[in-house]
């Protein structure tokens, strides 16, 4: 969980705002929710479902924390 909040932390620091937040978006994209809770729901031992449970609260901190009256003021809504 924190090794995650690092390198996003990092690559927040080396890009523009804009550029992290469609970095977010194509991640969120990529990843797609239904194949983190897929692989969470076929996650056979505790240890693994817990990865992918903090895999995808960090991601879902992170997208919800994107202003989406920004990414409309760049016509990316």
């Amino acid at each position: 969980d924190q090794y995650v909040k690092e390198i996003l932390s990092d690559i927040r620091e080396l890009v523009s705002p804009l550029d992290f937040d469609i970095f977010v978006l194509r991640v969120m994209e990529e990843l797609s929710w239904i194949e983190i809770e897929e692989r969470l729901n076929l996650a056979s031992n505790t240890a693994l479902r817990k990865r992918y449970q903090r895999m995808r609260k960090v991601l879902r901190d992170y997208f919800f924390d994107i202003d989406n009256s920004m990414l409309e003021d760049y016509g990316l809504s």
